[in-house]
């Protein structure tokens, strides 16, 4: 198989390949540069033809926001095998290869050299009712944080009272407005649930867990259907609900999550943390004693959160839905095979 790096960006796109086999009198990589448009995506074959290179192609690039996602999804459509690398790993490698310079040639050599020493899981594009979803959970999360900013800046007094008046008579037609888009937005979301059955039933059951609302199961449904999870741990662990341990000799410092992954993701389960702490059975007497134990109410949260994304992974993947008893019938049962 041969290796391919691509640096992406807006414009153009900084292909680097690993063609050194063909000829030992030419250079050992291919490099050229590609306009970020689907009309000039084409001349990326013709470039391998060109080059003699008839064997399957690994891509490796970086997911830079949208700029990628044209390049990776026709190029998984034309049979090549994409592999998204992440940006924080790919920084320390480079400078572990002993990289200085940045630019984006150099970029692609550096992706192209990076792909020729791991293995790494192929990446596929969203089916389009969940890319659809993922946008629009998207855009009203941007419209949730835009009304926070106008509902601030009512009552502000650093431009006078009268002036403050005028201000907010033109801030609430704003704060309507944002509101009626939402919930525009939520009925779009609502249509393309019931023309999906699996999907609709898929949010129903996750929110039969107390403390978890129509947004958060939403979001999690996104999660658990846009990539392939091997179990509930790699979830936990793309989440970046994992510890972070920071302990050297007799050092011992603070063990924080490693806060990688979608932070929207982290966001939802901290609310709905809140309150199963307040409302679900199964965490709300563990929370009680830990906190009156002296224990840190922020570390028993994230406790709560890592348990609700286990048990919300358990009941998507077993179509189930939430049982609070769960834990009870299972210790009996258990109790019951050994006294068998």
């Amino acid at each position: 198989m041969i290796s391919v790096g691509m640096d992406v960006s807006k414009d153009k796109i900084n292909v680097c390949i690993d063609a050194g086999f063909k000829n030992s009198k030419k250079a050992k990589q291919l490099e050229f540069v590609l306009k970020n448009n689907e009309s000039d995506f084409p001349e990326f074959l013709k470039k391998l033809k060109k080059a003699g290179i008839n064997e399957d192609v690994q891509v490796a690039m970086e997911p830079t926001g949208i700029y990628h996602l044209p390049i990776a999804t026709w190029l998984y459509e034309h049979g090549c095998k994409v592999v998204m690398v992440n940006p924080f790993k790919m920084k320390h490698f480079a400078l572990s290869e002993g990289f200085v310079s940045k630019n984006d040639k150099l970029d692609a050599q550096k992706l192209l050299s990076y792909v020729e020493k791991h293995e790494l899981l192929p990446w596929a594009p969203k089916n389009k009712e969940i890319k659809k979803l993922c946008c629009i959970l998207t855009r009203i999360n941007q419209l949730v944080a835009m009304r926070t900013e106008e509902k601030n800046r009512i009552g502000n007094t650093e431009f006078g009272l009268e002036l403050q008046a005028r201000m907010d008579n033109n801030i609430r037609p704003m704060i309507n407005f944002i509101n009626s888009e939402i919930r525009r937005l939520q009925d779009d979301i609502e249509s393309i649930l019931k023309s999906n059955p699996a999907l609709f039933a898929e949010r129903k059951r996750l929110a039969t867990i107390p403390g978890i609302g129509k947004t958060t199961a939403l979001a999690l449904v996104i999660l658990f259907n846009e990539r392939e999870y091997p179990n509930a741990r790699h979830v936990v662990s793309f989440v970046g609900l994992v510890p972070k341990e920071n302990e050297s000799g007799i050092h011992r410092g603070e063990t924080p999550i490693t806060k990688k992954g979608p932070a929207q993701i982290r966001a939802y389960l901290y609310m709905a943390a809140q309150a199963a702490a307040r409302s679900n059975p199964l965490f709300k007497e563990k929370y009680q004693k830990q906190c009156l134990l002296g224990q840190n109410k922020r570390s028993q949260l994230c406790i709560i959160m890592r348990k609700i994304l286990v048990v919300s992974y358990s009941i998507w993947r077993n179509q189930t839905v939430f049982d609070c008893d769960y834990e009870k019938k299972r210790r009996a049962a258990f109790m019951l095979k050994r006294a068998v």
